[in-house]
């Protein structure tokens, strides 16, 4: 049986200061105490979103802002039974947390070539859509507007070849300003997530696949527009779904 955990012990598992034994206390602790989990997480919500603001430095545009709440007032009617669902999705995130923290990309090594930035935006976004998909709280948005997309954040979404189906549609900050990241059930199998953002990356024309840390993807630049599409264990078939979505004219 592990000792009471104080609030104070809380706010230094909060802000990253506790050693291994009393980080696992902490956590012990809140797997016992579903309240506590819960104000804890927010805290750490909290934190990241102020890490978040500081890094991107420029806040986002009321329209950007708008377009986020839609999508969320989108997902309310989903929402029954939330309270229910709080202290396993807290439980689920608990249980992801060492998976996301495995899959975090490491330092760049001495003489290791630094990736372009959009596949690490990529990659970032896909992690946060999978730990979603983990959570029960988290409710999936698979409602996509283009038109609003396009006039928020001047991203042009592809129409999507046919039999694909959206799971989830998020907006995310990145280097390059505001970023689309749609998670997709295709007709072949498998999923996908596809990252897109209304920026010159210096990102092929054409799609070019790239496997990154077990990951495969495929990235491409059209209209203004670079767009990475994602999946695992799809190499052999990934480029000809980016390839198809590519030639598919915009929504």
């Amino acid at each position: 049986m592990t000792a009471e955990i104080t609030d104070a012990e809380l706010q230094a598992f909060i802000d990253d200061q506790l050693d291994t034994e009393g980080r696992i206390d902490v956590l012990t602790h809140l797997l016992d105490d579903a309240p506590s989990c819960r104000r804890t997480l927010l805290d750490l919500r909290s934190r990241e979103v102020m890490r978040a603001l500081a890094e991107r430095a420029a806040l986002p545009s009321d329209r950007l802002v708008l377009l986020a709440k839609r999508l969320q007032r989108r997902a309310e009617p989903r929402r029954a039974g939330w309270r229910h669902a709080a202290i396993a999705g807290t439980a689920a995130m608990l249980a992801a947390w060492p998976l996301a923290l495995a899959v975090m990309p490491s330092s760049p090594r001495p003489g290791r070539p630094t990736l372009p930035s959009y596949y690490e935006e990529a990659l970032e976004a896909r992690r946060v859509a999978l730990l979603r998909q983990a959570m029960v709280s988290q409710v999936e948005t698979p409602d996509l507007d283009p038109k609003d997309i396009r006039t928020a954040t001047r991203i042009r979404i592809p129409v999507l070849p046919h039999g694909w189906q959206i799971a989830d549609v998020q907006l995310f900050p990145s280097d390059f300003g505001p970023a689309v990241q749609v998670s997709i059930r295709s007709a072949q199998g498998g999923s996908l997530f596809l990252f897109a953002t209304h920026a010159d990356t210096g990102a092929p024309g054409q799609p070019k696949v790239n496997r990154i840390g077990g990951t495969d993807l495929v990235a491409w630049s059209a209209g203004g527009n670079t767009y990475v599409l994602a999946g695992a264990r799809l190499r052999g078939r990934l480029i000809d779904m980016a390839d198809d979505l590519a030639d598919n004219r915009f929504s």
